[in-house]
């Protein structure tokens, strides 16, 4: 019982903490956001200069893809919500919007085999695949799944957390091409 009673009260803490974050959300910018329904929308300035490793052990980082904007995905494959966020970037990847790049990546140690035997279970059938990074990453990020978009100059412009976002929807759409104007 005092297991249960430790949970709900780090819960609780939890949610306080992310209804102040959203309260204090800067809505003032040019190119605002599209809010959702997410676990949290995540405003603090977030740097994200991991090496990364493809699919081959190739390494690079997001600066291989400047003058896009790059939304990158973190994930975990023993999250339960975290497929309903890549099957949606999957739908946004087979819109094919020029300049967008999605860069999804697993928290863990699993292998390539066990990413691609993941993303075939779940039909997420265009989204790149890269080798798991280390917890590390999530070193300013409160948890999984979680969504950074960058600007074409690299600049983090704001993130998402939980699995409420449709980023097919008109709104993230019109927000990714606004973004793609302002370079």
């Amino acid at each position: 019982m005092a297991f249960l009673h430790n949970n709900i009260a780090k819960y609780i803490v939890y949610l306080a903490s992310l209804v102040v974050c959203c309260a204090s959300c800067d809505q003032n910018d040019k190119i605002s956001p599209p809010f959702s329904d997410s676990v949290g929308y995540i405003k603090d300035e977030i740097s994200f200069d991991e090496t990364i490793y493809d699919e081959n052990g190739m390494p690079f980082t997001l600066a291989k893809f400047n003058g896009n904007v790059v939304i990158v995905a973190i994930s975990a494959m023993w999250c339960h919500n975290c497929p309903d966020v890549l099957r949606s970037l999957d739908s946004l990847e087979a819109k094919n919007i020029r300049g967008l790049k999605i860069v999804a990546l697993n928290v863990g140690n699993e292998g390539i085999n066990e990413i691609k035997v993941h993303y075939k279970s779940h039909d997420i059938q265009l989204l790149d695949i890269y080798q798991s990074v280390k917890p590390t990453v999530m070193k300013n990020i409160r948890g999984v799944p979680a969504c950074l978009v960058f600007d074409t100059d690299g600049k983090f412009v704001c993130g998402y957390l939980g699995r409420g976002i449709d980023f097919c929807s008109p709104e993230f759409v019109g927000f990714i091409h606004d973004l793609l104007k302002k370079s």
